[in-house]
């Protein structure tokens, strides 16, 4: 290869090196400007898998009381056994929704 070859070869390489740097450049850029975005995006998932977690005490100890309620009312004489009945199909929907609950949030 004779050395205008070789000189153009140089030239064409150092222009592509440029066009990468660019390109590299450009990606730094964006990535800074996103850095506080996925910061504050991090901070709001943390406080909501904290409230999550504190909706599904709250909800359990709701439905653990409300399960109390159903037994007593299923264990007693006449139509209160039915409305207890009742309840404790209402109690098994609310485990339902507390392990949906539980699974959101990895509690």
């Amino acid at each position: 290869m004779d050395a205008g070859g070789m000189d153009e070869e140089w030239q064409r390489s150092l222009k592509e090196s440029k066009t990468l740097a660019g390109i590299f450049s450009s990606i730094v850029q964006d990535c800074k400007s996103l850095h506080p975005v996925i910061d504050d995006f991090l901070i709001k998932t943390s406080k909501l898998e904290n409230q999550l977690k504190a909706t599904i005490l709250a909800f359990s100890a709701f439905t653990e009381s409300f399960e109390k309620i159903a037994y007593k009312a299923c264990n007693t004489k006449g139509s209160s056994r039915d409305v207890g009945a009742c309840l404790i199909k209402m109690c098994d929907k609310e485990k339902e929704v507390q392990t949906q609950l539980s699974a959101l949030s990895n509690f």
